[in-house]
Protein backbone atom coordinates (compact mmCIF):
# COMPACT_ATOMS: atom_id res chain seq x y z
CA UNK A 1 0.00 0.00 0.00
CA UNK A 2 2.85 2.38 0.87
CA UNK A 3 4.56 1.65 -2.47
CA UNK A 4 1.35 2.61 -4.32
CA UNK A 5 1.01 5.85 -2.35
CA UNK A 6 4.68 6.76 -2.80
CA UNK A 7 4.53 6.07 -6.51
CA UNK A 8 1.36 8.09 -6.98
CA UNK A 9 3.03 11.02 -5.22
CA UNK A 10 6.16 10.62 -7.38
CA UNK A 11 4.08 10.80 -10.58
CA UNK A 12 2.25 13.88 -9.29
CA UNK A 13 5.51 15.62 -8.40
CA UNK A 14 7.11 14.72 -11.74
CA UNK A 15 4.17 16.32 -13.59
CA UNK A 16 4.06 19.52 -11.52
CA UNK A 17 5.75 22.25 -13.57
CA UNK A 18 5.50 24.71 -10.69
CA UNK A 19 8.06 22.78 -8.61
CA UNK A 20 11.74 23.68 -8.69
CA UNK A 21 12.54 19.98 -9.06
CA UNK A 22 10.45 19.59 -12.23
CA UNK A 23 12.56 17.95 -14.94
CA UNK A 24 11.21 15.81 -17.76
CA UNK A 25 12.73 15.11 -21.16
CA UNK A 26 11.08 16.59 -24.23
CA UNK A 27 9.94 13.71 -26.43
CA UNK A 28 10.82 14.30 -30.12
CA UNK A 29 7.58 14.70 -32.10
CA UNK A 30 8.18 11.75 -34.44
CA UNK A 31 9.56 9.30 -31.83
CA UNK A 32 7.54 6.08 -31.78
CA UNK A 33 9.94 3.68 -30.04
CA UNK A 34 11.10 5.08 -26.71
CA UNK A 35 13.35 3.66 -23.98
CA UNK A 36 13.84 4.81 -20.37
CA UNK A 37 17.17 3.47 -19.05
CA UNK A 38 17.08 3.19 -15.27
CA UNK A 39 13.31 3.50 -15.27
CA UNK A 40 12.79 2.33 -11.64
CA UNK A 41 9.02 1.87 -11.16
CA UNK A 42 8.07 3.66 -14.38
CA UNK A 43 6.81 6.84 -12.75
CA UNK A 44 8.69 9.11 -15.17
CA UNK A 45 7.26 7.22 -18.14
CA UNK A 46 3.78 7.59 -16.65
CA UNK A 47 4.31 11.29 -15.97
CA UNK A 48 5.35 11.87 -19.58
CA UNK A 49 2.40 10.13 -21.21
CA UNK A 50 2.60 8.90 -24.80
CA UNK A 51 0.45 8.64 -27.92
CA UNK A 52 -1.30 5.32 -28.44
CA UNK A 53 0.95 4.38 -31.34
CA UNK A 54 4.17 4.62 -29.28
CA UNK A 55 6.09 1.53 -28.22
CA UNK A 56 7.37 2.28 -24.71
CA UNK A 57 10.17 0.37 -23.00
CA UNK A 58 12.01 0.62 -19.70
CA UNK A 59 14.88 -1.22 -18.06
CA UNK A 60 16.27 -1.26 -14.54
CA UNK A 61 18.31 -3.47 -12.19
CA UNK A 62 15.69 -3.51 -9.41
CA UNK A 63 13.23 -6.44 -9.83
CA UNK A 64 10.79 -5.06 -7.24
CA UNK A 65 10.62 -1.68 -8.94
CA UNK A 66 10.09 -3.34 -12.32
CA UNK A 67 7.24 -5.42 -10.90
CA UNK A 68 5.52 -2.18 -9.87
CA UNK A 69 6.19 -0.66 -13.30
CA UNK A 70 4.52 -3.63 -15.00
CA UNK A 71 1.45 -3.31 -12.77
CA UNK A 72 0.96 0.38 -13.42
CA UNK A 73 2.00 0.45 -17.09
CA UNK A 74 0.87 -2.86 -18.62
CA UNK A 75 1.03 -1.38 -22.10
CA UNK A 76 4.82 -0.86 -21.78
CA UNK A 77 7.59 -3.46 -21.92
CA UNK A 78 10.05 -3.66 -19.02
CA UNK A 79 13.30 -5.61 -18.77
CA UNK A 80 15.71 -6.44 -15.96
CA UNK A 81 18.90 -5.09 -17.50
CA UNK A 82 21.86 -2.81 -16.95
CA UNK A 83 22.60 0.24 -19.09
CA UNK A 84 25.87 -1.43 -20.12
CA UNK A 85 24.08 -4.51 -21.54
CA UNK A 86 20.80 -3.50 -23.14
CA UNK A 87 18.67 -6.43 -24.37
CA UNK A 88 17.39 -4.72 -27.51
CA UNK A 89 18.14 -4.98 -31.25
CA UNK A 90 20.50 -2.62 -33.04
CA UNK A 91 19.00 0.66 -34.28
CA UNK A 92 15.62 -0.06 -32.68
CA UNK A 93 14.74 3.16 -30.82
CA UNK A 94 13.93 6.69 -31.92
CA UNK A 95 14.54 8.17 -28.46
CA UNK A 96 16.43 6.99 -25.38
CA UNK A 97 16.52 8.89 -22.11
CA UNK A 98 17.61 8.47 -18.51
CA UNK A 99 16.56 10.73 -15.67
CA UNK A 100 18.48 10.49 -12.40
CA UNK A 101 20.28 7.18 -13.01
CA UNK A 102 23.40 8.21 -14.93
CA UNK A 103 25.56 8.50 -11.82
CA UNK A 104 25.29 4.70 -11.39
CA UNK A 105 26.26 3.87 -15.01
CA UNK A 106 29.64 2.75 -16.27
CA UNK A 107 29.25 5.69 -18.62
CA UNK A 108 31.56 4.84 -21.55
CA UNK A 109 30.04 1.36 -21.93
CA UNK A 110 26.49 2.63 -21.37
CA UNK A 111 26.87 5.30 -24.07
CA UNK A 112 28.11 2.72 -26.57
CA UNK A 113 25.11 0.50 -25.81
CA UNK A 114 22.65 3.37 -26.10
CA UNK A 115 24.22 4.36 -29.40
CA UNK A 116 23.89 0.77 -30.62
CA UNK A 117 20.15 0.56 -29.93
CA UNK A 118 19.35 4.01 -31.38
CA UNK A 119 18.61 4.45 -35.05
CA UNK A 120 20.79 6.91 -36.98
CA UNK A 121 19.51 10.37 -36.11
CA UNK A 122 17.77 9.02 -33.00
CA UNK A 123 17.87 11.27 -29.95
CA UNK A 124 19.46 10.82 -26.54
CA UNK A 125 18.63 12.81 -23.39
CA UNK A 126 20.40 12.40 -20.04
CA UNK A 127 20.10 14.17 -16.73
CA UNK A 128 23.58 14.35 -15.21
CA UNK A 129 25.07 15.08 -11.80
CA UNK A 130 27.56 17.82 -10.96
CA UNK A 131 30.26 17.14 -8.37
CA UNK A 132 28.52 19.42 -5.86
CA UNK A 133 25.46 17.13 -5.97
CA UNK A 134 27.29 14.60 -3.78
CA UNK A 135 26.20 16.45 -0.65
CA UNK A 136 22.54 16.05 -1.56
CA UNK A 137 22.73 12.47 -2.80
CA UNK A 138 24.71 11.10 0.16
CA UNK A 139 23.62 13.58 2.82
CA UNK A 140 20.49 11.65 3.75
CA UNK A 141 22.50 8.56 4.74
CA UNK A 142 25.13 10.33 6.82
CA UNK A 143 23.29 10.52 10.13
CA UNK A 144 22.30 6.84 10.10
CA UNK A 145 25.59 5.45 8.73
CA UNK A 146 28.31 8.10 8.99
CA UNK A 147 31.40 5.92 8.49
CA UNK A 148 29.92 3.93 5.61
CA UNK A 149 28.66 7.11 3.97
CA UNK A 150 32.05 8.82 4.33
CA UNK A 151 33.80 5.83 2.78
CA UNK A 152 31.43 5.71 -0.16
CA UNK A 153 31.57 9.49 -0.57
CA UNK A 154 35.37 9.41 -0.71
CA UNK A 155 35.21 6.67 -3.33
CA UNK A 156 32.64 8.62 -5.39
CA UNK A 157 34.78 11.77 -5.29
CA UNK A 158 37.92 9.92 -6.37
CA UNK A 159 36.05 8.02 -9.07
CA UNK A 160 34.64 11.26 -10.41
CA UNK A 161 38.12 12.76 -10.62
CA UNK A 162 39.41 9.65 -12.35
CA UNK A 163 36.57 9.83 -14.87
CA UNK A 164 37.09 13.53 -15.54
CA UNK A 165 40.82 13.23 -16.23
CA UNK A 166 41.04 9.77 -17.86
CA UNK A 167 37.55 8.64 -18.89
CA UNK A 168 37.94 5.52 -16.75
CA UNK A 169 35.73 4.30 -13.90
CA UNK A 170 36.18 1.69 -11.19
CA UNK A 171 33.56 -0.10 -9.06
CA UNK A 172 33.29 0.51 -5.33
CA UNK A 173 35.98 -1.69 -3.68
CA UNK A 174 33.69 -2.71 -0.79
CA UNK A 175 30.85 -3.71 -3.13
CA UNK A 176 31.95 -4.22 -6.70
CA UNK A 177 28.38 -4.31 -7.99
CA UNK A 178 28.12 -0.58 -7.21
CA UNK A 179 29.53 2.33 -9.15
CA UNK A 180 29.07 6.05 -8.76
CA UNK A 181 30.42 9.06 -10.57
CA UNK A 182 29.66 12.75 -10.92
CA UNK A 183 30.20 14.32 -14.31
CA UNK A 184 31.63 17.36 -16.02
CA UNK A 185 30.58 18.85 -19.34
CA UNK A 186 34.09 18.44 -20.75
CA UNK A 187 34.32 14.72 -20.07
CA UNK A 188 30.74 13.95 -21.07
CA UNK A 189 31.21 15.72 -24.39
CA UNK A 190 34.32 13.63 -25.10
CA UNK A 191 32.61 10.37 -24.16
CA UNK A 192 29.54 11.15 -26.24
CA UNK A 193 31.71 11.92 -29.25
CA UNK A 194 33.68 8.71 -28.75
CA UNK A 195 30.45 6.72 -28.57
CA UNK A 196 29.27 8.13 -31.91
CA UNK A 197 26.99 11.02 -30.94
CA UNK A 198 26.75 14.45 -32.52
CA UNK A 199 24.66 17.57 -32.03
CA UNK A 200 25.72 17.55 -28.38
CA UNK A 201 23.98 20.26 -26.37
CA UNK A 202 24.16 21.23 -22.69
CA UNK A 203 21.26 23.66 -22.24
CA UNK A 204 21.74 26.40 -19.69
CA UNK A 205 19.46 26.26 -16.69
CA UNK A 206 18.96 24.89 -13.22
CA UNK A 207 19.67 21.30 -14.21
CA UNK A 208 22.70 19.59 -15.72
CA UNK A 209 21.34 17.83 -18.79
CA UNK A 210 22.67 16.86 -22.20
CA UNK A 211 20.99 15.99 -25.48
CA UNK A 212 22.54 14.49 -28.61
CA UNK A 213 21.75 12.40 -31.66
CA UNK A 214 23.30 9.29 -33.15
CA UNK A 215 25.69 10.09 -35.97
CA UNK A 216 25.78 8.01 -39.16
CA UNK A 217 28.70 5.54 -39.20
CA UNK A 218 32.07 7.08 -40.11
CA UNK A 219 30.66 10.61 -39.99
CA UNK A 220 32.56 13.62 -38.73
CA UNK A 221 31.90 14.57 -35.11
CA UNK A 222 29.63 17.61 -34.77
Amino acid sequence: MKLSADRELAVKIARDKSLSTHLLPEIPPHARRILDVGCHDGHILEALGFPQDCEVFGCDIDPEALAAARRYLPQATFSLARAEELPYPDSYFDFVFSRGATLAFEIPKALLEINRVLRVGGRLWLSLHRWKDIRFILGGDFRARPLRTLAFGAYAAMNSGLFHYTGKLVPYPLNRSRIMTFQTETRMRRELQRAGFGGIRFPEGRFFVVSAYKNPPNSLVV
